[in-house]
């Protein structure tokens, strides 16, 4: 009788755990989704400093969770193309703008969770700057030494995004 008395109790404080978390999680959803988007709209305004708008293209390509057209007053300026992945180490979402032209604007993290220290690596300056100018269709990635995890995810995030690109958009 006891191991029955137990077992109910263990399991009204499940439930009660499980529906206490569930409402959590349907409270902050919505706000964790606004602060993503202030965020990343916050970064193509970084890439396009003369954005006034954009519009969705596409989001139902492999590998890519969206294609921005980035607009000035006048007409479409660029792109910025989104592309998630993880490793053993954590996520990684790149967003990364291109010009008319095909020119890369620049590279940004809207999420980042690698192992500091040694991930992070991908975020300096000097690994940065590879992705500041040229064409994405001519774009040659060097890693990031002591980061090769995090070099090859964003190589492959990046590989998706000049696939999508060069596809035609």
């Amino acid at each position: 009788m006891k191991k029955i008395k137990l077992m109910v109790i263990l399991g009204l404080i499940t439930g009660f755990s499980g529906l206490i978390l569930t409402i959590f999680n349907d409270t902050t959803q919505p706000i964790i989704l606004e602060v993503q988007s202030e965020k990343e709209y916050a970064i193509y305004q970084d890439m396009f400093p003369d954005m006034t708008d954009f519009k969705s293209i596409d989001s139902s390509i492999e590998n890519i969770n969206y294609v921005n057209e980035i607009m000035n007053e006048k007409n479409e300026i660029g792109y910025v193309i989104s592309s998630s992945g993880a490793n053993g180490y954590g996520d990684i979402t790149a967003l990364v703008g291109i010009d008319m032209d095909g020119n890369i604007i620049g590279l940004n993290y809207s999420v980042f969770n690698q192992t500091p220290g040694f991930g992070d690596k991908v975020k300096t300056d000097e690994f940065l700057s590879q992705f500041s100018s040229g064409n994405i269709s001519k774009l040659e990635i060097d890693g990031a030494t002591g980061a090769t995890y995090s070099s090859n995810l964003v190589k492959q995030l990046i590989d998706n995004i000049k696939n999508v690109y060069e596809g035609g958009l």
